[in-house]
């Protein structure tokens, strides 16, 4: 499936948004409570500057404690006589417009001039706009949501860092003789598939992808690049390798079945195994390089596979192993379902951390040279 033509990738990876808003979800509590304190910080922003105006006109200070008692006499008034009742709201009636009044002789909005200024005004620090997340919500949450990624903090994987001048620009062929893209070429495309993936989230068909090829393709760089972009976008992502995976199930099993575990470690298990089955997207890395016994990793594989799947989950798979591979190590359940629900894309092509490698030895070679020719 290609990306939409329509969109270029200098657009997408400028991070504008590209798809519609997301039906309403469920805010996490950590990212309801950094609202709250929004919320808090602007009234109390608005409660310092009512204070500060009074104390520098002290006629609003004077005028405002004649509403206050107003009010209060207009409540008490409730239980008299109607005359009564419309005397006491005459009277904060008028009060009010001489406060009106006075307020917009000191420049201020009447309307306003007490109410809490929210940094957002669209949301106002609510955090929801109608039905879906508000367009502050990737900015307040952003790096709460990239803290509990597991993501590394590496500032090179994003998309708009990727450089195409790492890969091979040299044509190829097929054995039949006939011509194939370029390396780079066919890196350029991916990239602009993977950047319309993102933007379709969570609406992507296929909703899950598997990324495969040799050794220092760019695998993995695809895999976490899609990860900072989800959360740029306000989704929860989690990102794991696939022994790491596999040590977090071996931990949960001996917490759950052993007598008396230790209640922290038992909770901590169970928490990440929660984000594992409900992050919005789930990175799984390096898939296959995983040390367990062969009928261990076939049953969790397919567990996993199985439960996000059932789940419209999106899972995002990076391995070495080519889907002939994936048969012969697990078996053909897991290729059926890889074939069956992911979008299957060949990184292949030469090692760029070699290529990396010879890039910043010719920079350092030709910097030495430029001191030499200055000495």
């Amino acid at each position: 499936m290609a990306a939409d033509p329509r969109t270029s990738r200098e657009s997408r990876a400028s991070g504008e948004p590209q798809a519609s808003r997301a039906p309403r979800r469920e805010m996490p509590a950590r990212v309801r409570d950094l609202y709250a304190r929004r919320q808090q910080a602007a009234e109390a922003a608005s409660r310092t500057r009512r204070r500060r105006l009074e104390a520098a006109h002290p006629e609003l200070a004077a005028l405002e404690r004649r509403v206050t008692s107003a009010a209060i006499r207009r409540l008490e008034a409730l239980g008299l006589s109607p005359a009564a009742q419309q005397q006491a709201e005459r009277e904060l009636d008028a009060l009010r417009q001489e406060r009106r009044r006075l307020l917009a002789a000191l420049g201020e909005d009447p309307a306003s001039y007490d109410a809490p200024a929210p940094l957002c005004p669209h949301c106002g620090d609510t955090g929801y706009d109608g039905d879906g997340f508000c367009r502050c919500y990737p900015e307040v949450a952003g790096p709460w949501l990239l803290e509990q990624s597991g993501l590394p903090d590496d500032a090179d994987a994003r998309f708009p860092d990727f450089d195409a001048a790492l890969f091979a620009a040299r044509p190829r062929r097929a054995p039949d003789g006939s011509p194939l893209p370029s390396v780079r070429e066919e890196r350029e495309r991916q990239c602009d598939y993977l950047l319309g993936w993102c933007a379709a989230f969570p609406a992507n068909d296929p909703a899950h992808l598997y990324l495969s090829g040799p050794t220092g393709t760019g695998k993995t760089w695809f895999a976490q690049a899609i990860g900072h972009r989800l959360i740029e976008r306000g989704y929860g992502v989690l990102y794991l390798t696939a022994p790491d995976w596999h040590q977090h199930l071996a931990q949960l099993r001996r917490l759950t079945t052993s007598f008396g575990p230790d209640p922290l470690r038992l909770a901590l298990a169970e928490e990440m195994q929660q984000r594992i089955e409900t992050a919005d997207c789930l990175i799984l890395d390096d898939l296959g390089t995983e040390n367990v016994p062969p009928a261990t990793r076939l049953t969790e594989l397919l567990g996993l596979l199985n439960q996000r799947l059932a789940a419209g989950r999106p899972l995002v798979i990076s391995s070495n192993l080519a889907l002939g591979d994936v048969r012969q190590v697990y078996d053909e359940r897991v290729s059926s379902r890889l074939i069956g629900a992911f979008q299957l894309l060949d990184i292949s092509g030469d090692d760029v951390r070699l290529t990396r490698r010879r890039r910043r030895l010719a920079e350092a070679a030709e910097a030495a040279e430029a001191v030499k020719r200055q000495a």
